[in-house]
């Protein structure tokens, strides 16, 4: 919800681990003591290729929730790979999406709880899955700590058909790691700026002789103070996980994680001072406009997860995943608004206390074979999405303060009386098919469709209000095809529908039919014929209609008669330039409009603007040099990039802009042994800009925060 100029933050990690080598038990089927290890039993915890210096990801499931080559998906879809986690020391799934094409941050200068985060300038919001599952409420979300994942895969542009209501952008699936067979571990220890301490465990092995049974527990600390005055953000991780093999064809994990976070949230700076002049002088970067003695800030989560994988045979294959997410959050939201000119901010404060669950669960039948000329992956599933989420504010008061010479103490007046208790639930059906099939060597095509069917409750007890919503039957489809050329090019097209529920009522009492979203896309696809490389490059527009709209004849109601369009290109590479020098990057373009809003702020109309916080220009490259083995640099490895940004809208009506920036990180890691030594700075040059423009209010510019 924030902006924010950073600073650069300077991540001093020295890192130990621990890789023993196991026998693969499962193959084998034998005592790991009975036989000689040899280099084939060495276990490489990596995602690089071996002898070079790409990232890349060869195959993906977010796309087709199979086990796709990345270049037969008509789709555009990336994938952040461990070793890349690893080697820039991401502390935030914010920073672990920097560098993919069309995902813009709303990053608010910290280690942030809020990791706000669009793609193609849509909103993520209830897009976000863990496993394959969704975890986001309606009024609270956090992301999964980055040390406990073993990949983040992206998927841009509408998901519906595979995944039912998302945004059209695209979603972002986390991927946890999982137990294995092998004898692993590690102990992390990093320190940097703002009192960065962070510390993080993970050991896997088999339990058994025989490999049947193995379990993993990865664990993680994080104490850091804010880029504001007086602010901090703390996080404790601990991830249990257990995987059993009662025979080749069956895998069972059970996966648990708790996570607690503890902060304090900073409110936005105001525009004057900022982004505009202000007679009275800049505001800093620093400045802390909330109150340092209210209660902190805090999050709890609490997930489970069963995951199941069985193959009847080599061509047919079930997998089931259920997923649960208990939230328990309490926040102080301040909003400070200053009278333009003005150095006396009145503070509005929100307590809010909210707990929420989400279950997901997800079973599909993946069937293989070869019938009318082609061969085919059929893929038929059903999945059940329910959400329940209390949201309770209490009514209280804050004092003015001066933003430029801030005196604390005020400690806000709470009434105890409810100002919103709010329930909102809902429950969410639905049935997909999907098939891909291949037609010889070259010809790829991909089909599928998706019916839904929810239910929507909303609850105010305080104000009256209440809200059903009930949709009997939603129907999506999408299509594509790819086709192989000689050199490892692949042109593709594809179709794709979305939607997502929105609640009220209109005039006459009706609730209103989910938003719906059509996307063409047509791209070009490239992977080296040795598979050391991959680049991209797609052409989408996005089509977004049924939005809710003033109605003319009634101003206290809505209409969905809102259109808004996005269209752009996005460019993304993953390059082995030589052995020891690998390239990662990503361009972006974005034409995004409102092209129908019958909206009216201070008498004119957002028909025709450009969506806040969308930059219609965006690039990211790093680079990574690794020195050859036997040289006298060997384990040495030297990497840095640029992100750059254009302005961006920094409200509705498109009166103001965020500057454009362009920032640059850099790394150095020596590997020895068993142990890995690395500085990590990000943003190098101490670059202040903004990240994110206000995004609480569409009528007044009032709040941007530093």
């Amino acid at each position: 919800m924030t902006t924010s100029p950073l600073r650069a933050q300077l991540r001093l990690a020295a890192s130990a681990s621990a890789l023993l080598i196991a026998a693969p038990a499962l193959a084998q089927q034998q005592p790991e003591a009975e036989r000689e290890p040899d280099a084939s039993d060495t276990i490489i915890v990596t995602a690089r290729l071996p002898g070079t210096q790409s990232y890349r990801a060869e195959n993906a499931v977010i796309g087709t929730k199979t086990d796709t080559p990345l270049i037969e998906t008509p789709i555009s879809a990336s994938v952040v790979t461990r070793q890349f986690l690893d080697d820039t020391q991401v502390t935030t799934i914010t920073d672990a999406l920097r560098f993919v094409p069309g995902v813009y941050s709303g990053d608010n200068g910290r280690a942030a709880v809020d990791e706000n985060l669009s793609i193609r300038g849509f909103s993520y919001l209830r897009s976000t899955f863990v496993d394959g599952t969704r975890q986001q409420a309606f009024n609270i979300d956090v992301n999964p700590e980055p040390y406990g994942l073993e990949r983040i895969e992206v998927l841009r542009g509408a998901a519906s058909v595979l995944y039912g209501s998302t945004q059209p952008g695209g979603i972002v699936n986390s991927v946890s790691r999982r137990p294995r067979t092998e004898t692993q571990g590690e102990v992390m220890v990093s320190g940097g700026s703002l009192d960065l301490l962070r510390l993080g465990f993970d050991v896997t092995g088999a339990l058994d002789s025989e490999g049947k049974v193995a379990a993993r527990l990865t664990g993680f600390l994080r104490n850091q103070d804010d880029l504001a005055d007086t602010a901090f953000n703390n996080r404790r991780y601990i991830a249990p996980a257990i995987s059993f093999f009662p025979s080749e064809r069956t895998e069972i994990t059970l996966l648990g994680s708790y996570q607690k976070d503890n902060f304090r949230l900073v409110p936005y700076l105001p525009a004057d001072g900022t982004l505009r002049p202000n007679p009275n002088g800049t505001i800093p970067r620093e400045r802390f406009l909330g109150e340092p003695g209210l209660p902190d800030d805090n999050v709890e989560t609490l997930g489970a997860k069963l995951i199941v994988r069985h193959e009847f045979s080599d061509s047919v294959v079930l997998n089931h995943v259920t997923g649960y997410r208990d939230y328990s959050r309490f926040t102080n939201y301040i909003f400070p608004e200053l009278a333009r000119g003005g150095r006396i901010a009145t503070r509005s404060i929100f307590p809010i206390t909210t707990n929420a669950n989400v279950w997901s669960t997800d079973t599909n039948l993946l069937i293989k074979g070869e019938w009318l000329g082609g061969q085919h992956s059929l893929l038929i599933g059903a999945d059940y999405y329910q959400i329940r989420d209390r949201s309770v504010t209490e009514g209280a008061t804050l004092g003015p303060i001066d933003a430029f010479n801030p005196v604390y103490g005020d400690r806000g007046q709470f009434s105890g009386v409810l100002t919103n208790d709010s329930f909102t639930s809902l429950k969410q059906y639905g049935f997909y098919f999907q098939d891909q099939v291949k037609f010889g060597e070259r010809l790829v095509l991909l089909a599928g469709g998706r019916f839904d069917s929810f239910k929507l409750r909303f609850d105010d007890p305080l104000s009256g209000f209440s809200d059903r919503i009930d949709d009997d039957l939603s129907f999506t489809a999408r299509a594509g095809a790819v086709y192989l050329l000689d050199g490892g090019f692949a042109p593709y097209v594809s179709y794709t529908q979305g939607f997502y529920p929105q609640g009220g009522v209109d005039a006459q009492g009706n609730g209103f039919e989910p938003d719906e979203s059509d996307q063409w896309e047509a791209g070009l696809k490239y992977e080296s014929p040795d598979g050391r490389s991959s680049a991209s490059v797609a052409l989408f527009t996005i089509t977004r209609s049924n939005l809710l709209s003033p109605d003319p004849a009634n101003p206290n109601f809505s209409v969905a008669t809102g259109e808004q369009r996005h269209r752009g290109v996005e460019v993304e590479f993953n390059l082995a330039v030589t052995p020891e020098l690998g390239l990662l990057g990503s361009y972006a373009y974005l034409d995004a409009r409102i092209t129908q809003n019958d909206q009216l702020i201070n008498g004119q109309s957002i028909e025709g603007k450009r969506p806040p916080n969308v930059p219609e220009h965006s690039a990211a490259l790093w680079a990574v040099y690794s020195f050859a083995k036997g040289t006298a640099l060997e384990g040495l490895s030297i990497s840095g990039g640029t992100r750059i940004q254009s302005p961006r809208e920094g409200d509705a009506l498109n009166t103001f802009d965020t500057p454009a920036f362009a920032v640059f990180d850099a790394s150095i890691a020596y590997s020895f042994d068993k142990y890995r030594v690395a500085v990590n700075a990000i943003n190098l040059a101490d670059k202040s800009y903004v990240a994110r423009p206000p995004a609480f209010s569409i009528t007044s510019a009032s709040a941007i925060r530093a």
